[in-house]
């Protein structure tokens, strides 16, 4: 008789482990890029176009801008590293106290993008969910390959 020590006798544990591996995954993609993305649709429709001031130009930080606007007499800031999708532009194309085209919304002038809004949101769901089109397939290749491996050991057994 052999040993099952170490080995699960219910096949569905790891078939619904790499389920919910595959669902936190997803979930985390989903939640980043649809904060990108509806801030992309929000500035779309609300978005009021503006001209900014960079204030930090830094390319030794993965190309980080920070700039500031002002709207309605008030001052607001924003940066490139909050939404990635459509701001990775080279820093050596600014200098401090360049003046820059910015978009902010019209609903929270404090929500703003200094990239092309459009670009920000399609390109945050492509961006997110590719990882997640190839790890479906391999997840599901995965449980198929481990129940045909214990299909085969069963039949073996007997």
């Amino acid at each position: 008789m052999r040993s099952t020590l170490g080995r699960s006798s219910n096949p569905i544990l790891p078939i619904v482990a790499l389920l919910a591996m595959l669902a936190l995954l997803g979930f985390l993609a989903l939640s980043h890029g649809s904060s990108e993305s509806s801030l992309g649709h929000d500035l779309q429709i609300h978005g009021v176009r503006t001209v900014g001031t960079v204030t930090v130009a830094d390319q030794s930080n993965h190309d980080h801008i920070e700039y500031s606007y002002s709207v309605k007499g008030l001052q607001y800031s924003g940066d490139s590293g909050s939404f990635t999708s459509a701001e990775a532009e080279d820093a050596n194309h600014y200098q401090v106290g360049q003046r820059i085209a910015v978009t902010y919304s019209a609903k929270d002038p404090q929500q703003s993008c200094s990239c092309d809004v459009d670009l920000l949101a399609s390109s945050a769901w492509f961006n997110d969910l590719f990882p997640l089109l190839v790890a479906i397939p391999a997840i599901g290749a995965i449980v198929i390959t481990l129940l045909i491996q214990r299909r085969k050991l069963q039949s073996a057994g007997r």
